[in-house]
C-alpha cells in the first residue's frame, strides 16, 4: 500500500493476520474462547500500533 503524496512516498506492508484459536460448535465454553480470541486480537493490534508508531518516529526524524 502506498502512503503519502508527492515525492518519495513510503510503503507500508500489509500482513494478513489469522486467529490461532478456533471455536467449535460443540464446545460449551464459548465465553472463554471468545475472551481468548479478543486477547489475541488486542495483542496483534498493539504490536501493529507499536510498529506504525516506530515508522512515524523514523519518518519524523528525517
Amino acid at each position: 500500500m502506498k502512503v503519502g503524496g508527492g515525492g518519495g512516498g513510503s510503503t507500508i506492508g500489509i500482513i494478513p493476520m489469522r486467529a490461532t484459536t478456533t471455536v467449535f460448535a460443540e464446545d460449551a465454553d464459548y465465553e472463554a474462547q471468545f475472551k481468548k480470541l479478543q486477547q489475541e486480537a488486542e495483542d496483534r493490534l498493539e504490536e501493529k500500533v507499536q510498529e506504525l508508531m516506530k515508522n512515524v518516529d523514523n519518518v519524523g526524524a528525517k
